[in-house]
């Protein structure tokens, strides 16, 4: 089982990365980058400034203008959702980007249709699909990764303020390719659960007045194009 990551953490389209260390060692090795012209980098001597640093300050500069385009908050709550998908040992790449601003559906909000702050989450989870009911998979999700994150702010500072968590996975038939365990290089079904919670939501979980799943009842939640109406239920047309 691939548990292990490292610390490659990138902020590319305003993205955080993780990358399990197995998957990362079989890519090809970069060729070394040029340093740069710095005098006060002691770690790589006068007149010299690493690369690492220069990707450091490039990450500190797209958070930056993540906070500023999209409120304090769309970092906290980036970073604790990246936190907890990691928590459920997925077996590839994880990453959770800011997609900024959309409408009820992909692209720009039409007049007089509620805005929402979007994340993307490449989950790195991989499913069976004999074992595992979509349901079954949403309410994972849901349950260990996107309430948590939801419960463990300590305010709601975005912009726009109501929230779209969409969250893409993998579903493996591993008794069809003949394997003994879930592998994330073999063929798998790519496929996603979305969830959109509105700000009145958001402003009741900062005061404690809703909690589990009365949260999901409040919110709007799709498998795919199908609607979900309890965690419970299977997805429906």
């Amino acid at each position: 089982m691939l548990r292990r990551f490292t610390t490659a953490v990138a902020a590319v389209g305003l993205s955080l990365v993780l990358v399990p260390e197995a998957r990362a060692a079989d890519a090809e090795p970069a060729d070394p980058e040029p340093a740069a012209s710095h005098p006060d980098d002691p770690a790589t001597g006068p007149g010299t400034r690493s690369a690492a640093q220069e990707r450091m300050e490039a990450i500190a500069a797209e958070l930056r203008q993540i906070a500023e385009r999209h409120g304090p908050d769309a970092v906290v709550f980036q970073t604790k959702l990246l936190i907890n998908a990691l928590s459920q040992k997925p077996l590839g790449p994880t990453e959770v980007r800011v997609a900024g601003a959309s409408g009820p559906t992909t692209g720009a909000a039409p007049d007089g249709a509620p805005s929402y702050l979007r994340f993307e989450v490449a989950s790195g989870l991989v499913f069976d699909a004999a074992a595992t009911t979509p349901s079954q998979r949403l309410a994972r999700i849901w349950q260990s990764m996107v309430l948590p994150t939801l419960a463990g702010m300590g305010s709601f500072k975005l912009e726009p303020r109501n929230l779209e968590v969409e969250l893409g996975f993998g579903v493996q038939d591993i008794e069809t390719l003949g394997l003994a365990e879930l592998d994330p290089r073999e063929a798998m079904v790519e496929e996603s659960v979305a969830f959109r919670v509105p700000a009145a939501v958001l402003d009741d979980l900062i005061y404690d007045l809703v909690a589990g799943d009365a949260v999901f009842e409040r919110c709007e939640a799709r498998y795919g194009e199908r609607r979900v109406h309890t965690l419970d239920a299977e997805p429906v047309r």
